[in-house]
């Protein structure tokens, strides 16, 4: 669906990636990994084609893109349901209903963005990015404020949404966890100027992981000792 072949990016003098290549897989999740300040997100956006300041090729074969962002953007000024229905011109009531119940916030489409908790806040920012109906979804970081009681319930969601509308997902983070409970494939990016220092497949369905999965904890070992080398 997505491949990208021979990244190079500068910020000036400071080159970011050197000679990045990886192929993203149709109706897979993909997790990119890394050490914070290593391109995670700068990645993404040339996915997303809000950056095409790079050298190397991006071949994509994908129409419509949904982002979910580290913030969740909503517009202030409009209730949940108004920021729901502003990605879509012709409403779709009972795909939007399905989607809030899923994510357990269908009681709060009529309340005020600015009276939700922040975990509100991003379930809505996801349920946006799937009633948009894209292709893809992007999603840089979306839990990262997030308590890990409420991340384990918001990720069982998306991956209930994800397996009933077959999105290809790719998620950016550093959480070596968090990969491995949504990863079909895990990109892990090394320290500037950064490349891909290795992929793992997992094949494992989501819902039988656990973190107390023996072959997850030979991942998380393995992934670790890349980080400390």
């Amino acid at each position: 669906m997505i491949k990208i072949k021979n990244l190079e990016k500068f910020y000036e003098d400071l080159k970011v990636m050197n000679n990045v290549s990886l192929n993203i897989e149709k109706e897979k999740n993909t997790v990119i990994i890394g050490p914070s300040g290593c391109g995670k997100t700068t990645l993404l956006n040339i996915i997303a084609g809000l950056d095409e300041d790079y050298d190397g090729r991006l071949i994509s074969n994908f129409d419509k893109i949904g982002y979910v962002f580290q913030e969740d953007r909503l517009l202030e000024w409009r209730n949940v349901i108004k920021n729901l229905e502003i990605v879509k011109e012709e409403q779709d009531e009972k795909l939007l209903n399905h989607i809030l119940e899923i994510l357990e916030i269908k009681d709060l489409i009529n309340k005020n963005v600015t009276n939700l908790s922040g975990g509100q806040r991003q379930r809505i920012s996801i349920a946006r990015a799937f009633y948009y109906d894209p292709e893809i979804i992007l999603l840089d970081e979306p839990f990262k404020s997030l308590d890990i009681y409420l991340k384990k319930r918001i990720y069982t969601d998306i991956l209930k949404l994800k397996i009933e509308t077959n999105k290809t997902l790719v998620m950016v983070t550093h959480d070596i966890r968090e990969a491995l409970l949504l990863a079909d494939n895990i990109f892990i990016l090394s320290n500037l100027p950064s490349n891909i220092i290795k992929k793992i497949s997992i094949d494992i369905s989501y819902d039988k992981r656990s973190l107390d999965d023996e072959r997850l904890f030979e991942y998380e070992k393995e992934i670790y000792r890349l980080f400390l080398d």
